[in-house]
């Protein structure tokens, strides 16, 4: 059953306290696994990192992490050591990415010569 299904059914059929601690127990599992669908019950917000980085633990996937903290959380960045690292990580792969191709295909490199 998938998450937004689960938290449905839940809000729908328990009473607010068994809610509540349903909502926590389920973030914190989500949050364990590295689910991006955690995400939903956490907002992008500084209580998504720990969830994102378990994400990152688990796949590697730098570039994903990276863009939703771009896209999302801006204005946390400058405030989040853990945001820039990722980023700047992700800078460096694709920075060295870009190298690579130049030494492989050196041909891509256009002179243009300006009067």
């Amino acid at each position: 059953m998938s998450v937004a299904d689960r938290v449905g059914f839940a809000c729908s059929f328990l009473p607010d306290a068994k809610l509540v601690s349903f909502i926590q127990e389920l973030t914190t599992e989500l949050t364990r696994k590295g689910n991006l669908f955690g995400i939903l019950l956490t907002g992008m917000t500084s209580h998504a990192l720990g969830l994102l980085q378990r994400y990152l633990d688990t796949t590697g996937d730098i570039q994903t992490i990276s863009l939703l903290g771009i896209r999302t959380m801006a204005q946390e960045i400058p405030s989040s050591d853990l945001l820039k690292f990722w980023i700047d990580r992700y800078r460096y792969k694709v920075m060295q990415t870009w190298w690579k191709q130049l030494l492989i295909f050196p041909e891509i490199i256009i002179v243009v010569n300006l009067p």
